[in-house]
């Protein structure tokens, strides 16, 4: 919760989806929605995804990552997006 956090950020969900390898993979196989290839494979990315964001808001001090849009009131914190650091982690 953004009430509970000092240190709140944000990512673009669909730009770091796009950037996994299993979402390529999704496109580039058309892999259909509904089926257990697809199914894993999500599952493998968000996994993918929810440790690059533990691993770049640790290493910034933030406390709170959540998709873009999804803060309503950041009770006056500043609120940053680490899209970008989240897809590099993400190549490494």
């Amino acid at each position: 919760s953004t009430a509970n956090c000092s240190q709140p950020s944000t990512i673009n969900y669909r730009k770091v989806q796009e950037a996994t390898p299993e979402w390529k993979t999704i496109k580039s196989d058309g892999v259909k929605k509904g089926s257990a290839r697809y199914a894993l494979l999500v599952s493998e990315m968000n996994s993918r995804i929810k440790t690059a964001c533990a691993t770049v808001a640790q290493a910034g001090s933030r406390d709170c990552v959540v998709r873009k849009g999804d803060i309503s009131n950041a009770g006056g914190l500043t609120v940053t997006d680490l899209t970008s650091d989240v897809i590099a982690e993400l190549g490494r």
